[in-house]
């Protein structure tokens, strides 16, 4: 018996044990082992978070927020107070519509987009299900910000409640359209004017896509914009124009065609403004009548000036004919004018001619201008084309058969500025002409015709004896 215990000991395999291990089943699906007889107790607590990021178990201290506007969305980039930037400024970072401020967004994955964007160190992270809110108190000055997300690559818990710093995009540039369906000009803004004012009164900005420290030098651009705001809505941020029409007004001009259009009842869109430190930002994005549209992003330093009146389309200089395409583009035609001759008619009327060379012919209205006038409006200021009366005047050139509405087969202008300015001999005379070939017909009703194009005319200087032979 002693010989077989001693067999069956020997047959048992020499160390075998068992030793119980307990696995924890983390959320993002890894697991952690712990050997029993190393664990000594387990508990459980809640850990609360305060003015504080959670990053895949990494904890850091939230010590600043800046709210960064950029377009329709806003940013809240923690940890980043300087100029809003997402690397490598803020560690974490969320983007929402500036629509959705003040709401609970969720997302619980799936094909859908998700309402936010959650960036980490710069790149928008991958996520499976998250949660965000931002809101502030009535005042507007404390701000609450909360992040609960899975993401691919982990997870992120964050909760602040606090101070915050402001920011704002801007593209530093400027835009321009003529009207609905032109061709839009742009151009980088690198400077703004101000004209001073004293507290509590209107504050006026000029601007264009010319780089310029004056008034007068913002003519060197294509095109300017002149806008004056209420001393309640100067620097208080975005307002919309239909809805407080009279907190401003604005003005766009046009250098190539030398028009001037002011805001009006119709007139829509918005215009922000904000002092940012020592920086001013502006926004504006407004449409007026017939689709001229003008846009800007700016900020930073206002150069003061005081007055802006020299932003307004100067009468130029040089005696010429310019056709300008239908969209203000492009100059198609500009050539000098070398004489003008005059004609006095039997009929009440005067006719002058715009000598592209002093050899043509005047009679041939495809070779010379030709402008006729009432005798007696000549010196009487600036005349509203569209609204004179019939048999007022007449402009024939090329393509350009315009009249005031005379009711005869002649076509009947609907815009354009004349002045005819005599010296006091009556020997030298200063003329200009603006107006685009669009009219109305007898039989064509409302509905405008002609190629659209544009002329100007432009003359200071000795009139000359008529050589034609009418």
């Amino acid at each position: 018996m002693k010989n077989i215990i001693l067999f069956l000991l020997f047959c048992l395999p020499l160390g075998a044990w068992a030793q119980e291990i307990m696995t924890v089943h983390k959320t993002d699906g890894s697991t952690v082992d712990f050997y029993v007889d190393e664990v000594q107790r387990v508990t459980f607590a809640t850990r609360e978070l305060v003015n504080q990021y959670d990053l895949n178990g990494a904890l850091s201290d939230v010590t600043a927020v800046l709210e960064w506007h950029d377009g329709d969305s806003l940013i809240y980039m923690l940890n980043a107070t300087g100029e809003g930037t997402l690397q490598p400024a803020a560690p974490v970072a969320v983007r929402i519509a500036a629509a959705d401020f003040g709401k609970q967004l969720a997302y619980e994955g799936g094909e859908a987009a998700a309402p936010f964007s959650i960036i980490i160190g710069g790149h928008r992270a991958a996520l499976k299900h998250a949660a965000v809110k931002v809101a502030k108190d009535k005042l507007g000055k404390t701000l609450t910000l909360t992040i609960e997300a899975k993401m691919a690559s982990g997870s992120l818990y964050a909760v602040y409640r606090g101070s915050f710093s402001v920011d704002y995009a801007a593209e530093q540039s400027c835009s321009y359209r003529s009207a609905e369906g032109a061709e839009e000009i742009g151009g980088a803004m690198s400077s703004l004017l101000r004209c001073a004012a004293t507290t509590g009164t209107s504050v006026s900005f000029g601007l264009g896509n010319a780089s310029a420290e004056t008034a007068a030098g913002m003519r060197a651009g294509r095109f300017g914009v002149v806008f004056t705001l209420s001393a309640s809505r100067v620097y208080s941020g975005e307002f919309d124009l239909a809805a407080n029409p009279s907190a401003y007004q604005l003005k766009v001009y046009d250098y190539l065609l030398r028009t001037t259009t002011e805001a009006a009842s119709s007139t829509t869109g918005t215009i922000s403004t904000l002092r940012l430190g020592d920086n001013i930002y502006i926004c504006i994005d407004v449409t007026l009548n017939g689709g001229l549209h003008v846009a800007a992003s700016y900020k930073g330093a206002a150069t003061d000036v005081e007055s802006l009146d020299e932003m307004w389309p100067q009468a130029g200089d040089t005696n010429s004919l310019q056709v300008i395409e239908a969209d203000g583009s492009t100059v198609r035609t500009d050539v000098p004018i070398v004489a003008l001759q005059r004609r006095d008619g039997t009929d009440g009327m005067t006719y002058f001619y715009f000598m592209k060379n002093e050899t043509d012919d005047p009679d041939d209205y495809y070779v010379t201008p030709m402008l006729k006038v009432r005798t007696d409006l000549i010196g009487t200021g600036e005349i509203s084309l569209a609204e004179t009366e019939a048999n007022t005047w007449a402009v024939k050139f090329q393509a350009f058969q315009l009249s005031s509405p005379d009711n005869e087969y002649m076509n009947r202008i609907d815009n354009g500025t004349l002045s005819l300015a005599p010296n006091a001999a009556g020997d030298e005379i200063e003329v200009r002409l603006f107006l685009r070939n669009s009219y109305r017909t007898p039989w064509g009703g409302d509905t405008p015709s002609g190629t659209m194009d544009y002329l100007k005319l432009y003359w200071k200087g000795k009139i000359s004896a008529y050589t034609g032979s009418k």
